[in-house]
């Protein structure tokens, strides 16, 4: 289930990946290739919360769970009486991992955002805005972030990283482009260019630690392409 969540990343909300396809092209053809993607749901539930002013009551809610209330007309009384009235919140019902990936990813189609390779970890983050971002603000190494070490390694290595990174780019999506063509087919179609699930899984690992042996400074860019290219 991740490994197609990662193809629904990958294929819908990276930008970079397939740039002359608009989501909603991008998205249909995933479907075509997922048909049972479609049948996903999470569960939505309503909840009884007090409310004042026109919005919840935190602390008729605390003196609820202070008090240890669960009778439904316990419930409605107290927050008749100490404020204005109930307010019907709706919820998920999220229970297992797959549910929320299904609920973060259509959470995402929904507002039009998308996604983006962080320049030095390679891993996605999401772009809340239209502010150009190259890396992610989470933990990288020694309690600094991807952005605090990317800008100054990045800035040390010139123009010349991002025109290696350009071609990693642009190699990882001829890849990318085997293993799509290979999906919708049986295994006695598969011709000799087309990537299986499997194999593709594995040359993503390859290539992703040697992007990162690149950007740290252990090979030479040179070295790193030569990693990543396929026959």
């Amino acid at each position: 289930m991740q490994e197609i969540f990662r193809e629904a990343i990958t294929m819908c909300l990276d930008k970079e990946n397939r740039p002359d396809k608009i989501m909603s092209g991008r998205l249909c053809e995933f479907m075509a290739g997922h048909p049972k993607f479609g049948d996903a749901a999470v569960e939505m539930q309503y909840a009884f919360l007090p409310k004042k002013k026109g919005k919840v009551d935190i602390d008729t809610l605390g003196d609820i769970h202070d008090w240890k209330l669960t009778e439904r007309d316990d419930l409605l009384e107290i927050m008749h009486q100490d404020g204005e009235g109930v307010s019907l919140m709706p919820y998920y019902l999220i229970e297992y991992l797959d549910e929320m990936l299904f609920f973060q990813f259509t959470e995402i189609l929904k507002n039009g955002q998308y996604v983006k390779r962080c320049k030095l970890c390679g891993r996605y983050f999401v772009l809340a805005d239209k502010r150009r971002r190259d890396f992610r603000d989470r933990p990288y190494q020694d309690k600094r972030i991807c952005k605090q070490v990317g800008v100054k390694l990045f800035f040390e290595k010139g123009i010349e990283a991002d025109v290696f990174l350009q071609h990693y780019l642009t190699e990882y999506n001829k890849v990318y482009s085997r293993r799509y063509r290979a999906a919708g087919k049986y295994a006695g179609e598969h011709s000799g260019r087309d990537l299986t699930r499997e194999q593709f899984k594995i040359w993503s690992a390859a290539a992703s630690q040697a992007r990162r042996d690149y950007v740290e400074g252990n090979i030479s860019g040179e070295e790193m392409l030569a990693r990543v290219r396929v026959d």
